[in-house]
């Protein structure tokens, strides 16, 4: 069984500097680092796109997600965009990987357009290293990774584990959105999370995906932090990302788009 390594660092770095993701999954093999989605230009442009879907943990989440699509546009696909169009791929990049749909933008005044379509999936099994509060979780069950922003549907308890029988530990109010870390295997519950930690679970029935929502939370979690290593089912979409430019070129990239258990992607060659 593989092992999925991630590392967070410090929230005072510069936003290409906020998440370090490094998976050793069986599979697919990672982009070296001189066609990878570390180039600095496109991933600060990634994270200024993230920086507009929320703020506070939200912020720092959509940023993550920003900054691996913004890294890729500006070193291996519609490098020629302007500003605004790399967003625009940029944003679909996000939403495919999140919702697992083809996407496509168009820009009329500059006659550029691009998609990104899902052909298929690709999963993983292994095990993920992760932060968790842990007054407030008692338990860590192996989980499929999500890494997305949902709403309450009402106010809601978040317990110890994923079940009634565990206490009561924090709730969300009504409309709250929240970080789900994961759906719990074989239970419909989800793990969600307080400042980039394991916080607790939620009924799945309870929270609906809402992937601009802002987070209304600290940046950092409070309570006392645990490292916790967790079972982990990674599902990455298989997409071909495809850029046309205004004079006819066309550029076109098959990768797949990978979540990642603190919320960020991790675009890798297919």
């Amino acid at each position: 069984m593989g092992q999925i390594t991630m590392i967070a660092k410090s929230k005072k770095l510069l936003p290409v500097s906020l998440l370090a993701v490094t998976l050793g999954l069986s599979g697919c093999s990672s982009m070296g680092t001189g066609e990878g989605v570390g180039t600095a230009l496109g991933a600060g442009l990634g994270g200024l796109i993230g920086s507009q879907f929320g703020s506070g943990t939200g912020k720092l989440i959509a940023t993550g997600l920003g900054v691996a699509a913004g890294g890729y546009i500006g070193n291996q696909i519609g490098r020629y965009l302007d500003e605004q169009d790399k967003q625009r791929h940029a944003a679909s990049m996000q939403n495919a990987a999140i919702s697992g749909k083809s996407q496509s933008w168009s820009n009329p005044e500059t006659g550029a357009s691009g998609s990104v379509q899902v052909t298929g999936q690709k999963s993983n099994q292994g095990d993920v290293k992760m932060k968790v509060l842990k007054d407030r979780v008692a338990e860590t069950p192996p989980i499929d990774l999500i890494g997305a922003t949902y709403k309450s549907a009402s106010d809601i308890n978040v317990r110890g584990g994923p079940g009634t029988d565990y206490k009561v530990t924090s709730s969300l109010k009504k409309d709250e959105a929240t970080q789900v870390v994961g759906k719990v295997q074989g239970k419909n519950w989800y793990m969600i999370s307080e400042g980039g930690a394991a916080s607790g679970f939620v009924f799945a029935d309870l929270l609906s995906p809402a992937p601009n929502a802002a987070i209304d939370d600290n940046e950092t979690p409070s309570g006392e932090v645990t490292d916790a290593v967790v079972a982990a089912n990674q599902t990455c979409q298989v997409t071909t990302t495809t850029v046309k430019y205004a004079d006819g070129r066309t550029e076109q990239d098959e990768v797949l788009l990978c979540p990642t258990a603190d919320g960020g992607m991790e675009i890798r060659e297919s």
